[in-house]
């Protein structure tokens, strides 16, 4: 919006060449696998997802990387978009980006919102997406999410000749970035199969009876087949094919597991830094070099929060709201 409004490199309002600079996000890869009956997976109606561990690990350059690790549990129905989400990591970039992913995204969240609101599907969501919730594979998947908690990449927001907004956010650029992502694919690696026993996750599933076969079908093909939409991809397991592969054969060489697994990261969408304090805004919010132009969003942080950006976003806004009050 403010290189729109003429503010930033070579703006015709005022030249900031910083405006848009400087955009910071983190990096996930979650690991998921469906336990096995002894290994049950807890959650309440209203919380399914927790840090649940946390490490520290210093870079080879000696910058100091703290991890962090959430665990999602897929018993709640509410969390079938995130079933989604790990099933779509283990697919090509390409087709992870397909457009025919969209609609069915669409609707699953809408499905997930509405059960977490009213505690049901309706019937649209019941027929399509109640079916596979229902299902004893689905009640066994359990993910652990590895992120750190500051990286250190840094990237842009500019817009192009035709207006049109480019959003490059420089995932993994940095080596302590690489090295740090690389650590939390292994530690989330070693952290769940461990928790699933020495057999590893790619063993049969059998709950409370009831014989998966050899392993838990493909239940995200089945709703995609549900909707009448082809299937851009083939078959692929929940549980990420190249995590096993690269831990095995890279172990400690943190390095080479990052470089393997970059294809298959996912982004929490947690960007800031683009009209950060010091370099746009003042410490009062102000445009730098514009009067009566203020900025009151998660774009003023320097660097990104540990966690969720919504609860500092929200306290900017409330002290923005408290100065002009």
């Amino acid at each position: 919006l403010l290189i729109k409004s003429g503010i930033g490199r070579s703006g015709f309002i005022f030249d900031n060449p910083e405006v848009g600079q400087g955009l910071s996000d983190k990096v996930m890869y979650p690991v998921a696998t469906y336990f096995k009956p002894e290994f049950s997976a807890t959650y309440s109606e209203n919380s399914f997802a927790s840090v649940v561990a946390t490490k520290t690990i210093t870079a080879r350059n000696g910058a100091s990387k703290t991890l962090l690790f959430e665990e999602i549990s897929m018993g709640h129905p509410g969390s079938f978009v995130d079933l989604l989400r790990f099933e779509r990591l283990g697919l090509s970039p390409s087709i992870r980006q397909s457009k025919l992913f969209d609609p069915v995204y669409a609707f699953s969240d809408f499905c997930t919102d509405t059960y977490l609101e009213k505690g049901s599907f309706n019937a649209a969501c019941e027929a399509l997406v109640g079916k596979i919730t229902k299902h004893s594979c689905f009640q066994r998947i359990n993910a652990l999410i590895a992120f750190q908690a500051s990286p250190s990449s840094r990237g842009s927001v500019t817009v192009d000749r035709r207006g049109r907004v480019v959003v490059s956010p420089n995932y993994l650029d940095t080596d302590d970035d690489k090295e740090a992502f690389g650590a939390s694919v292994q530690t989330a690696y070693d952290i769940i199969t461990s928790r699933t026993g020495p057999t590893g996750p790619d063993q049969p599933c059998r709950v409370s009876g009831v014989d998966c076969s050899e392993s838990c079908p493909d239940l995200l093909g089945e709703f995609v087949d549900l909707l009448s939409i082809r299937k851009p991809y083939p078959n692929s397991q929940v549980f990420p094919k190249n995590a096993e592969p690269l831990v095995e054969s890279f172990r400690d060489n943190f390095m080479a597991i990052a470089q393997g697994a970059a294809a298959s990261i996912l982004s929490p969408h947690h960007f800031v830094g683009t009209a950060a304090i010091g370099r746009v805004v003042d410490n009062e919010l102000k445009v730098i070099g514009v009067d009566g132009l203020y900025v009151a969003d998660a774009s003023v942080m320097p660097s990104p929060p540990r966690v969720n950006t919504m609860p500092s976003t929200m306290m900017i806004g409330r002290m923005a709201g408290l100065m002009f009050d």
